[in-house]
């Protein structure tokens, strides 16, 4: 009895053992597929954005798609070699016996180190894939520009003059002097922006001219959509605690940042904010809601206002040529009505 239960006992081990090696070795594999499924998805992300996202609404992601990506490209080969690895420890159980047990202890060892590595290496090119080294060198050696430059923009009178002018601000995401031509400062053969050119080279830019333009440095905090645009609008970062949750939510978005839209509100400007996409996703709704009061006119409201049909939806939304349109479209009315309280005045 006692030698069947030491047996039973070995054989429930071996288990275990083989079942941790597997389970380690398809993790490895699948983090390995992950890192290069990242960069070709969704670019060169930083890891706020990864930390940020997965505490802030998804709304509007196109998660079908993605997950169907996730399962063509990352699940077919650590499937493969991990029930490849499966079948070998069958096949292998069945000649167990014949093994002596001094060479069975050292092809156990040789399989758990195999496995441990495999592991490894999938945590560090995820880590690389999303850039979580920059994010802990950055934790480990923290910048001082806050303290050096940062102005409390409640601190400062502002002066509008008595008749006020519209301000029209767009974000243009993923736009970058690369795109325009060599002579110019960028990377292409022929220039793709000559109209941003152009008013670059007449107009004030962050770097004070356009010819040989690297542009800005993006901080931290700043490198994606939502971020970049609390950034360019505040003046902050969008550095989020682990309860990060209470910090996006609603009812409260970065309570007590004081932005560009509640400067304008407080002067008496009507604020508005349209998008191509849902504005629900990454809280730019509640952002723009709760610091300026915007007015929201995101692809549900356009579908409400009877200018896109119901089941219309392209990638994220819509396409920026219907966008700009419809912007065109909202500032001129917003025209007609404050001419007619000019006139009722």
């Amino acid at each position: 009895m006692k030698e069947k239960m030491k047996k039973y006992s070995k054989h429930i081990l071996k288990f275990i053992l083989y079942f941790f090696i597997v389970l380690l070795v398809f993790l490895g594999l699948l983090l390995i597929q992950v890192a290069e499924w990242v960069p070709e998805t969704f670019g060169d992300i930083p890891f706020e954005q990864v930390i940020f996202h997965m505490l802030a609404p998804v709304e509007s992601t196109d998660t079908v798609n993605y997950v169907q990506s996730f399962i063509q490209e990352c699940l077919p080969f650590p499937t493969i070699l991990t029930l490849i690895l499966v079948l070998l420890f069958i096949i292998q159980a069945q000649f167990s016996e014949k093994i002596r047990s001094k060479k069975g202890i050292i092809i156990n060892a040789i399989l758990v180190v195999c496995s441990v590595i495999s592991f490894g290496l999938g945590i560090q090119y995820c880590a690389i894939s999303v850039n979580a080294d920059d994010y802990i060198d950055g934790m480990l050696h923290p910048s001082t520009i806050y303290e050096d430059y940062y102005v409390n923009p409640q601190s400062v009178n502002y002066t509008f003059p008595e008749q006020k002018r519209n301000l029209i601000y767009i974000f243009l995401e993923s736009m970058e002097t690369t795109y325009e031509d060599i002579a110019n400062g960028g990377a292409m053969e022929n220039n793709l922006i000559p109209e941003l050119t152009n008013l670059a080279n007449n107009n004030l830019t962050f770097s004070g001219g356009n010819v040989a333009n690297d542009g800005f440095n993006v901080l931290s905090g700043a490198g994606w959509t939502v971020a970049a645009m609390v950034g360019q609008t505040s003046g902050i970062p969008l550095n989020i605690p682990v309860d990060g949750n209470s910090y996006i939510s609603e009812g409260n978005f970065l309570n007590g940042a004081y932005s560009i839209g509640e400067i304008l509100e407080d002067n008496g400007y009507v604020n508005e904010l349209l998008l191509g996409s849902d504005a629900e996703f990454g809280g730019r709704k509640y952002y723009f809601e709760q610091h300026g009061n915007y007015n929201i006119v995101d692809i549900n409201e356009v579908k409400k206002r009877g200018w896109l049909e119901q089941d219309y939806y392209t990638w994220w939304g819509y396409e920026d040529v219907k966008l700009f349109e419809y912007a065109k479209n909202e500032l001129t009315l917003w025209q007609r009505m404050d001419s007619r309280l000019i006139s009722q005045c």
